[in-house]
């Protein structure tokens, strides 16, 4: 019984020795892992901040375009605008016009009718 006891002792050291080894192997990796999570954090930090800072930038021009079209916008609308009221007034010179013309025309023809009665 005694050599028995000692195989389980033997038995059970070398499980230990297995597990305490696999214990370390896990704990090498987790810092291993950790240490290639700091790295990606730092490299994402050094590498961000100047990204967001040129995306800033970018966003600020494009603003400033933005509010240059929405003047050229206006001026458009406004030129727009300008050119219907122009049309408009043509629009009336002209049917005031046809609308003289058409009774002069009707003036004319009716002092005619009336020569030609006499």
């Amino acid at each position: 019984m005694a050599i028995a006891l000692e195989v389980l002792l033997i038995v059970l050291v070398l499980v230990a020795i297995a597990a305490l080894s696999v214990t370390i192997w896990a704990l090498v990796r987790a810092v291993d892992t950790m240490a290639s999570v700091k790295q990606l954090a730092d490299d994402t930090d050094r590498d961000l901040v100047p990204l967001m800072a040129k995306a800033d930038a970018t966003l600020d021009s494009v603003n400033a375009e933005l509010s240059r079209v929405e003047g050229v916008v206006s001026q458009v609308r406004e030129v727009t605008d300008s050119v219907v009221e122009t049309k408009r007034a043509a629009d009336r010179v002209v049917d005031e016009a046809a609308v003289g013309a058409v009774r002069i025309g009707r003036s004319i023809a009716e002092a005619w009718r009336k020569r030609k009665a006499q």
